[in-house]
């Protein structure tokens, strides 16, 4: 875990997806520590010592965790968990994402209570690497407004 940014600021808590690591959300932090604290994380699907292999992440397609990723992503449903988030959250998508369809965004942010969506104009699964500054933008709006 780390932890930067202002000490006295709010607090974001970037989650990156299953077997990727901090290192997502490289070219988004340096905007949002300036006025946020981030407390970062890696999951347990980054953490090769989890798996006892020698990726760092997912992200380097390891076809071991590539297969543990399919069937995680493609054998579960956490739906219906949607409904009992409480706290404000931003729902962002890109506007052509192959693994996420718009579909998809609707959907979760008509399940979360009071959720905002976002759509970028970009493309990818990872606007936080092919929009960085359009992720910074909107996270800093929403969690500056939701204070």
């Amino acid at each position: 875990m780390t932890v930067t940014g202002q000490p006295g600021g709010p607090t974001l808590v970037p989650a990156d997806g299953f077997g990727c690591d901090q290192n997502m959300w490289r070219l988004v932090l340096p905007v949002l520590v300036e006025r946020f604290k981030a407390v970062m994380f890696d999951s347990v699907g980054s953490d090769p010592s989890a798996w006892g292999e020698p990726a760092n992440s997912f992200c380097a397609t390891d076809p071991a965790m590539a297969t543990v990723f399919a069937r995680t992503t493609f054998l579960s449903d956490s739906r219906a968990d949607l409904a009992s988030v409480t706290v404000p959250a931003l729902v962002l998508e890109c506007a052509q994402d192959v693994s996420a369809p718009r579909e998809v965004g609707a959907y979760v942010h008509a399940s979360i209570p009071g959720s905002r969506l976002v759509t970028l104009a970009a493309t990818g699964h990872c606007p936080q690497l092919s929009a960085p500054e359009a992720v910074a933008r909107q996270i800093a709006a929403f969690a500056g407004a939701t204070r």
